[in-house]
């Protein structure tokens, strides 16, 4: 079963579906909300993650489950990575009111993936070529789930490496080289269709 069948049958009131879903993705919300938090410098005692997780749930239940209902998996988006979004905004939100977060920052549409090529403008730096661009998106598309994530957040969300080391429990130096690896990839298949990435600054 699919991620947007298993999301009709909660919608549609099956009761073990909602069973299985809040037993397959509570700890991973919960996990988003404590790495999301862990990272911008809130400790459990300002902000308790287990509530954002509860208001979580309730927002997803709240009028017969409207906002559960605008998952549309467009893109390739897995209810994962929605999720993912989900509890970032939640995160944001209940933050926002103890200013660990800076006022600025955006809670983006929680339809947003990185699989539907949101950073790939970011990533390709003066590419203004639609076919460039497809050719970027193919590339991109190529990467395992845990680099397609690095790069949404060192690219779309403008994550410096000090807050990707503790968002994702890693040394600098694993970051750095995770950063690497990533773009080496990235400009290798890029290169292979007879475009060229531009260098990352950081590199140089």
């Amino acid at each position: 079963m699919d991620d947007l069948d298993f999301i009709r049958r909660c919608v549609m009131g099956d009761r073990a579906a909602w069973s299985e879903f809040v037993d397959r993705y509570s700890q991973l919300i919960f996990s988003f909300v404590h790495n999301a938090l862990k990272a911008r410098g809130a400790s459990a005692s300002d902000i308790n993650p287990q509530d954002i997780l509860q208001e979580i749930f309730l927002s997803l239940l709240k009028d017969d489950f409207r906002k559960l209902r605008t998952f549309q998996a467009r893109n390739g988006c897995s209810l994962a990575s929605w999720l993912r979004q989900v509890a970032l905004n939640a995160t944001i939100d209940r933050a926002r009111r103890f200013h660990h977060f800076y006022q600025e920052e955006e809670t983006p549409d929680e339809e947003y993936c990185f699989t539907q090529g949101n950073a790939v403008a970011d990533a390709a730096g003066s590419a203004q070529d639609s076919e460039m661009i497809d050719n970027l998106k193919s590339c991109i598309e190529r990467l395992g789930l845990e680099d397609k994530y690095f790069m949404e957040l060192y690219f779309a969300r403008g994550l410096r490496l000090g807050h990707l080391q503790k968002l994702l429990r890693s040394s600098r130096g694993a970051v750095d080289m995770r950063r690497k690896r990533v773009l080496g990839r990235l400009r290798e298949c890029f290169r292979s269709r007879g475009y060229d990435l531009a260098a990352d600054p950081k590199d140089g």
